[in-house]
């Protein structure tokens, strides 16, 4: 296309577009660079110890980066990642118990088996000192690609065990199977914004196209 053939004015109609454009894509994180809150109710199915007098539901929240950074695990199939400070956190409400509250998030995964054998698993993990709660998701071997954190639409097509484990004891003391669970907000993909960009520079060039004729 030559701008030299399209007026002044049109020519900076369009120029603004772009500029518009790309400014807001410059002011997108990187693919997928956001924190992620996961919402969740659920229903106890199994209590001991501590929680032995439990019958009741599960609502909470965990808070992680869909980004970790650095992973702190040596082995090439298992991402460990800590998350700590606002906004990353957890706050779990359990009927008849009270609420666990922490400020440290602990994401894993674990490819090819490396944490459960003959599975892929994606725990959310975090620990108030006594107790550590966790989002366990579980898969075929081919569930999850290496140590990286699993894209929310992968997450979506499974079935989540909500699990209290007692630091002290090492033992699981509450499982709690969810019937809700909600991802928010969920980070576009890069293609999106690209699209969004093309159409804005399209609108500016129909314009001009439109008044040419």
């Amino acid at each position: 296309m030559n701008l030299n053939h399209i007026p002044h004015v049109r020519r900076s109609s369009v120029f603004a577009a772009a500029a518009l454009a790309l400014g807001l894509l410059g002011q997108v994180p990187a693919a997928g660079a956001a924190s992620v809150t996961v919402n969740f109710t659920g229903t106890v199915s199994s209590a001991s110890g501590d929680f032995t007098a439990v019958t009741g539901n599960v609502t909470g929240t965990f808070t992680y980066d869909s980004v970790p950074g650095t992973d702190l695990s040596a082995n090439p199939s298992i991402g460990l990642y800590s998350f700590s400070g606002a906004p990353y956190g957890f706050s779990v409400l359990i009927d008849g118990f009270g609420t666990l509250d922490g400020t440290s998030l602990l994401t894993q995964t674990g490819d090819n088996g490396a944490v459960l054998p003959g599975f892929d698993t994606f725990q959310l993990a975090g620990t108030d000192g006594d107790y550590e709660s966790r989002i366990d998701w579980s898969g075929s071997t081919a569930s999850f690609s290496g140590e990286g954190i699993p894209d929310v639409s992968v997450l979506q097509t499974m079935n989540p065990l909500f699990v209290i484990r007692n630091a002290a004891s090492g033992q699981n003391e509450l499982l709690a199977n969810l019937d809700t669970l909600a991802f928010s907000p969920v980070p576009l993909p890069p293609a999106v914004w690209l699209l969004a960009t093309g159409c804005v520079l399209l609108t500016g060039i129909g314009r001009r196209r439109t008044r040419g004729n």
